[in-house]
């Protein structure tokens, strides 16, 4: 037997700090925006990656639309890669686990936060209310922290 040392090793842990959707009530097809607060309250840097904060989707998209050149033959650019950590955000009427995801803007190290700001086209016409809410995402291994800032959202026609 030998021994084995561990370097950077840690208790990785993104808390959301809080969560907010505006504004309450939006027309089919208008723009909700998002700013989800964290802060990186583990023992060890939380290494992430994109979609970068801003980018804007549609209720119809997930991470996996965005592909290279816009060329839908293209490999996802922003694929589920294990251990990395993001901001994802969920709502009533999507088909998977929270579908619109952003990365944290940059690596976080332990104490540090940071503000992810994105705006979603709401694209959904089934329902009137319609509730979103904030989810961190380890990819590989779950969302730890449940439903954060769920609020309801009235789409008008």
């Amino acid at each position: 037997t030998d021994s084995l040392a561990l370097d950077g090793g840690g208790n990785p842990r993104l808390e959301i700090t809080g969560a907010r959707f505006s504004p309450p009530a939006v027309p089919l097809g208008s723009i909700l925006s998002v700013e989800i607060r964290v802060k990186n309250t583990g023992t060890t840097t939380l290494r992430t990656v994109g979609p970068p904060p801003g980018t804007t989707y549609t209720t119809q998209m997930n991470f996996n639309s965005f592909r290279r050149g816009g060329d839908p033959a293209a490999p996802p650019l922003y694929f589920e890669q294990a251990g990395y950590w993001r901001v994802g955000v969920d709502f009533s009427t999507s088909g998977r686990p929270f579908p619109i995801r952003w990365g944290l803007g940059h690596d976080l190290a332990p104490g540090e936060e940071a503000v992810i700001t994105g705006t979603i086209q709401v694209l959904i016409e089934q329902t009137r209310e319609v509730y979103f809410w904030a989810g961190v995402a380890q990819e590989g291994v779950g969302f730890p922290g449940g439903q954060v800032g769920l609020q309801r959202i009235i789409v008008s026609y």
